[in-house]
């Protein structure tokens, strides 16, 4: 009985803990598959101690913890996590069957790092605990996704963390490649966030089945009337990167756990339309008063 009970104890903690960056799925890709950039198991330890390097920095000074990040390579499921250890400390796990995904570009495996260690520093809006109406250490979603360009990313760049070419070694979509130059003009930075973005959000749909992968050119029009805090589509997910992206002017600013507007781009008063930079409404309803 006490077995028993202890197993569903540490079910429900991994349930609430634990924060996916994707939803389970049957996906699997073994040590025998390669990535679209040719990702080994020793260029993705490099990518994670770079991106450890740089972003602890930014743990310790806004969390006072160690960033510890962890690659099991060996676990062939295409997945990655963000929780904490007994210390507090924010823990980030990839999965290798997601390192190896053939949509992922080494760009991709750093954005994935980036977003989940947005739920660590992401700030509000934060998801809720289980049922109720308490807040969770982890930010939603959405949010997460904001991070990542909006402040990880970046830093990761100026960090000279390992370049790479914006297009994907297999450079074989020339729609692409127009989208992104059309996006970005000739800026690095923004080229190679939207490049991984697109990466990111293109796994995230083959995980969901998607029909259709999302694109630069368009946009999910739907508007939300209670913020999101779980996975959106993938489209809105690819919109919410782009925003971070164009929301560079507060890279250093720290986003706040309680209120939501501080380190974003908002709408400033008298504006009609939304703004580059703006989280998107398709999962963020920004009139909502946060706890």
């Amino acid at each position: 009985m006490k077995v028993l009970f202890s197993i569903l104890i540490f079910i429900l903690t991994q349930s609430i803990f634990s924060q996916d960056c994707f939803p389970e799925s049957h996906l699997r890709f073994s040590h025998k598959v390669k990535s679209v950039d040719g990702l080994t198991e020793f260029s993705a330890a490099r990518l994670v101690e770079n991106f450890q390097k740089v972003m602890g920095e930014d743990v310790t000074k806004q969390m006072n913890k160690k960033l510890i990040v962890e690659l099991d390579w060996k676990n062939d499921r295409v997945n990655a996590s963000a929780t904490r250890d007994d210390d507090n400390n924010p823990v980030i796990k990839m999965l290798g069957g997601m390192a190896r995904h053939p949509r992922l570009t080494k760009d991709g495996f750093l954005m994935i790092l980036c977003h989940e260690l947005g739920h660590h520093l992401g700030g509000a809006p934060k998801k809720l605990r289980g049922r109720s109406t308490k807040r969770s250490w982890s930010s939603a979603e959405g949010q997460a996704d904001y991070y990542a360009t909006s402040k990880c990313f970046p830093k990761l760049i100026a960090g000279s963390v390992e370049t790479s070419n914006p297009f994907g070694s297999d450079n074989k979509s020339v729609d692409k490649n127009k989208m992104l130059s059309n996006k970005c003009s000739t800026d690095e930075i923004c080229l190679r966030a939207a490049s991984a973005a697109l990466s990111v959000t293109e796994v995230f749909a083959s995980i969901k089945g998607a029909q259709q992968f999302p694109m630069l050119e368009k946009k999910d029009r739907s508007e939300v009337y209670m913020t999101l805090y779980k996975h959106p589509r993938s489209q809105c997910r690819l919109d919410t990167m782009v925003a971070g992206i164009f929301c560079r002017k507060y890279v250093d600013e720290p986003f706040d756990n309680i209120d939501p507007l501080i380190g974003a781009c908002t709408k400033s008063e008298g504006d009609k339309i939304d703004q580059d930079g703006m989280r998107p409404r398709c999962w963020y309803f920004p009139e909502e008063l946060f706890k």
